[in-house]
């Protein structure tokens, strides 16, 4: 094999560890901050990086200074807290190395002639390639199982899942510098170590799975029970409004004899804010969201009417059509959007407090917008000190959807883009509403 061919493969070889190591990384931690295309385009300046680290820097230095580049590309990829963009490139490295090197002891048990140096260096073999892209193979088959797990945790429990890989990858190429001077592969040793360390990364994983798994069947519990209250508190109000209205077909003939008295006296003005006062009490007691979806119904109906309590203004443009999202979700997603938003509102002198609430409809992709004035101040550069965006990005990729947080100068903007299907202008609920006439 010549050298410009052995090169080329190392390239390959190279540019494939890049790209899974990003591939984990886009797959387990949520909010990329750039495009998805230019994120994987990275891996080819990593697999430049991975060359010359191989290069000038043998053996353990090599591989460990490569997991740290690509633990800070993943810090400043990627949103949120730091535990996560550290626990998966560990994971992945502890992943990669052990079963690349138990494959190798394997190889070299089965071939006992073969020469360390020359299997590698010396001839390049394609033996040696053969068996690299086998690892490889066996490596991908691994990370696709992992990627489809998801993992909810608090920043702790991202802690503890940091350090268990992280700890066994080091401890791991401790052992392969000592054991590489001697035998370095041949030696039994080096295998059971290799062979533990996968042990160890397997074990950790399906554990903190499973804890994840109870976190987050619990937390759907709680989820669950705050959406029926929001339900029967929907339900009650509904019941109100209604006793409301009938004591008004009592009280109309009243309130109509009252203008024609005023009108009577010749005082129009008087008669003309009477009749706007009325008007604008009936509005704010008939005020209710009917829908086909009982949970988008029940949960804008409560942040609403908690957002118009504090005096901030509510302008609503509702095109709602049937959305193929479970109750929970749909409940998360709204109610944090408006939880932010009521957040941020109540920083503001109350002239200054309004939120904008749209509900759009493009193609196959129903899109909630929400806006809201905020504090004047520089841009922020970390959107992840909102709160509940965490829960927002998780829940709407869970339906392939699109999540945007943004900060306009005065406003903040939250953009939410959920698949349809099927959808046509007769399926569709309008609903117009302000708060105050001049919003």
């Amino acid at each position: 094999m010549s050298d410009f061919t052995w090169y080329i493969i190392n390239c390959i070889i190279n540019l494939i560890d890049s790209f899974l190591f990003l591939f984990v990384n886009y797959q387990k931690i949520p909010e990329c901050k750039m495009p998805k295309n230019l994120y994987f385009l990275m891996c080819i300046p990593l697999s430049i990086i991975l060359l010359l680290f191989n290069h000038f820097l043998m053996g353990i230095q090599g591989v460990f200074c490569f997991v740290l580049v690509i633990i800070l590309i993943t810090i400043l990829s990627f949103k949120g807290t730091i535990w996560p963009k550290i626990a998966w490139p560990f994971f992945t490295a502890a992943l990669m190395v052990s079963i690349d090197y138990a494959y190798s002891c394997i190889l070299f048990w089965l071939v006992p002639d073969l020469n360390l140096q020359q299997y590698i260096y010396e001839d390049h073999s394609w033996l040696f390639v053969c068996n690299a892209f086998a690892t490889r193979f066996l490596i991908t088959w691994a990370i696709l199982i992992v990627s489809k797990k998801r993992f909810y945790y608090t920043n702790t429990g991202w802690l503890g899942f940091t350090a268990v890989p992280a700890l066994g990858f080091i401890s791991f190429l401790s052992v392969f510098h000592y054991a590489s001077k001697s035998s370095g592969f041949q030696d039994p040793f080096f295998f059971i170590m290799a062979v533990l360390l996968l042990l160890i990364v397997v074990t950790s994983f399906v554990q903190f799975h499973m804890i994840s798994k109870y976190s987050y069947e619990a937390a759907l519990t709680k989820a669950q029970l705050k959406l029926d209250s929001l339900k029967k508190q929907q339900y009650h109000r509904l019941i109100e409004k209604y006793d409301a209205m009938r004591g008004w077909k009592h009280d109309i003939r009243n309130h109509l004899r009252t203008v024609a008295g005023i009108m009577e006296g010749g005082d129009i003005t008087d008669a003309k804010q009477y009749l706007e006062n009325l008007t604008s009490y009936v509005e704010h007691q008939t005020f209710s969201i009917c829908s086909d979806n009982t949970a988008l119904d029940a949960i804008l109906g409560a942040k609403i009417e908690e957002a118009v309590a504090e005096d901030i203004a509510v302008s609503l443009d509702l095109h709602i059509p049937p959305i193929p999202v479970e109750e929970i979700d749909i409940c998360t997603i709204i109610g944090n959007v408006w939880d932010n938003a009521i957040h941020a509102s109540l920083k503001l002198p109350p002239e200054k407090r309004k939120i904008e609430f749209r509900i759009e409809n493009t193609e196959n992709f129903c899109r909630f917008i929400c806006k809201n004035f905020k504090v004047a101040g520089p841009k922020m550069s970390n959107v992840s000190s909102g709160l509940g965006l965490s829960q927002i990005a998780s829940t709407v990729k869970k339906y392939n959807g699109l999540f945007e947080y943004e900060d306009n100068g005065d406003q903040w903007v939250t953009t939410v883009m959920l698949p349809v299907k099927n959808l046509t202008d007769s399926k569709i609920k309008i609903f117009i509403w302000n708060s105050r006439k001049t919003f």
